[in-house]
């Protein structure tokens, strides 16, 4: 005969009346030898990651290591990163691509100035640089310095060497900077007091007017006449005329023409015809003051000069002529 057995016969047990295990717990049951449970609890569910076996964790149930949430490595740039024993990436950062030139391949051979620092210019040893490429200045497009000597080029040159400012400046040399100078140089000559030594040709004179001529003989007197530089500016020869009475120490007969006064005196010859006497020709005439021909002084007879080596040599001068004729 089968009995059912209800639970109000049933004795109770120490369990307690509920619900037991959820998605984060699992029960835990004790039971007897009549199955019956005699305890109950729950525990939080523990595993390990080796434990899971498929599927995939959620974001929160990974531990954060610090490594900011953003991307990494770009153009110029890769990602460097540091990686625990457990796979996870500690700290990442970018670094700047180097790359030797041994480790490129498939490409030309690089020029010089791939490895060589060229914004040095001390590694720039070769080649000239276009004007274009140079900047402007200050400086006006021109030639600078006189064709004719009379300005010299002036130039301020910056700390690279360029030339920054040009300008003509006239030439001015003091006299004592030249060397070699006549003293006219610096002296105003055309003041004839500062010309102090020397004498002007004749031919830097101006004609006067006058004709070049001898003015003035025994008969005849030269008359000049003299501008205000003391200069002849006309000259001639005018006939000597002197009365007797501007003559001093003459007979009373010169100036009377009456020969009553040499009355009861001697009769006196001629001057000429006395001295002509007293000089017969082949006769001696000496004269130490005068070195004229004796017709010129005594007026008559032809004379020639002798050598005065015969006669009174230790005078001298002394002028010997000889009546001839």
């Amino acid at each position: 005969m089968t009995t059912k057995i209800t639970p109000s016969v049933l004795a109770n047990t120490a369990v307690t009346a509920g619900t037991y295990g959820d998605a984060s717990q699992i029960p835990t049951i004790v039971t007897d030898a009549q199955g019956r449970i005699t305890s109950a609890s729950q525990q939080a569910v523990a595993i390990t990651t080796s434990q899971v076996s498929s599927g995939t964790f959620v974001d929160a149930r990974f531990v954060n290591t610090g490594v900011a949430a953003t991307g990494y490595g770009t153009a110029s740039s890769v990602p460097k990163f540091n990686v625990d024993v457990k796979g996870r990436i500690t700290g990442v950062v970018n670094t700047a691509i180097q790359i030797a030139t041994s480790q490129i391949t498939g490409y030309p051979t690089f020029a010089t100035s791939a490895t060589t620092d060229t914004t040095n210019a001390a590694n720039i040893t070769t080649g000239t640089l276009p004007a274009a490429r140079l900047p402007t200045t200050a400086v006006t497009i021109g030639t600078y310095g006189s064709a004719a000597g009379t300005s010299y080029s002036r130039f301020v040159v910056d700390s690279y060497g360029r030339i920054t400012s040009a300008a003509n400046v006239a030439i001015q040399i003091l006299p004592a900077q030249v060397t070699g100078l006549a003293t006219s140089a610096t002296t105003d000559t055309t003041n004839a007091d500062n010309i102090g030594s020397g004498t002007l040709a004749t031919a830097r004179l101006a004609a006067s007017g006058v004709v070049a001529s001898s003015q003035g003989s025994q008969s005849q007197s030269a008359r000049f006449t003299v501008d205000a530089k003391g200069r002849i500016t006309s000259a001639n020869s005018i006939p000597i005329a002197i009365s007797a009475g501007s003559v001093s120490g003459l007979a009373a007969v010169a100036t009377s023409g009456s020969y009553f006064d040499l009355s009861d005196k001697p009769s006196i010859p001629t001057v000429i015809n006395t001295l002509s006497t007293g000089y017969p020709i082949g006769s001696i005439y000496m004269n130490g003051l005068n070195s004229g021909n004796p017709n010129t002084v005594l007026g008559f007879g032809t004379w020639t000069a002798v050598a005065n080596t015969a006669f009174t040599p230790d005078i001298n001068p002394l002028y010997v002529w000889m009546r001839t004729a």
